[in-house]
């Protein structure tokens, strides 16, 4: 006889930050929002016992070719412990430019791809709205998020968090919006349901 236990599921999270100038800068400011809830998230993970990290990005016009880059900054990466000196790096609200969402969120879903897990999430922190360069094929940098978003792979599922009471769910299904830090806890409980759902089930 050969007993046989179904594995275990793991997740793997890519928790991406907007550090773009639209996010602002300072107490109450949209970062300073975005930070507190990346640490809500980071903590939730931690103590679930998921691989996770913490990105932040924001993009800007020229360039070598001309044609624009988008910063991918970790700040707390897969295999890296959740201790003070990274809670510290995750509360960094520092900003740059402009934000090319679509770069960002296709770089994270490549990111969880390559790690080893049952199920595999990417949770994107932002005030909803890409600006910056994008794709020859694309005419906005809108289009090309969506464009994204939809071709995501079935083995990677996106949810969305906007910041000060902005609306995400115009490129996102799974999105919910908050304005200030007293809302985190409340807000964040459906998609926390859905995703750890979703993990329970396919067990």
């Amino acid at each position: 006889m050969v007993e046989d236990r179904p594995a275990k599921p793991h997740a793997a999270v890519s928790l991406l930050i907007d550090a773009s100038g639209s996010m602002g800068y300072g107490p109450n400011s949209r970062a300073f929002y975005a930070t507190e809830a990346g640490i809500v998230l980071a903590e939730v993970m931690d103590r679930l016992g998921f691989a996770f990290e913490v990105v932040d990005f924001n993009s800007m016009y020229g360039g070598e070719y001309q044609c624009g880059y988008t910063a991918m900054n970790v700040r707390k990466p897969f295999e890296g412990q959740m201790n003070a000196v990274t809670k510290a790096a995750i509360a960094t609200d520092h900003t740059g430019r402009e934000n090319s969402d679509g770069h960002a969120v296709e770089w994270c879903i490549k990111r969880v791809q390559r790690q080893d897990a049952t199920h595999r999430f990417v949770f994107t922190i932002s005030d909803g709205q890409p600006a910056g360069p994008c794709p020859d094929d694309c005419s906005t940098p809108s289009e090309h998020l969506t464009r994204v978003v939809q071709n995501c792979p079935d083995n990677v599922e996106i949810f969305s968090v906007g910041i000060a009471g902005m609306d995400t769910s115009r490129y996102y299904e799974n999105a919910v919006k908050i304005n200030n830090t007293a809302e985190l806890a409340e807000n964040l409980l459906p998609v926390l349901r859905k995703m750890l759902g979703q993990v329970r089930v396919a067990a």
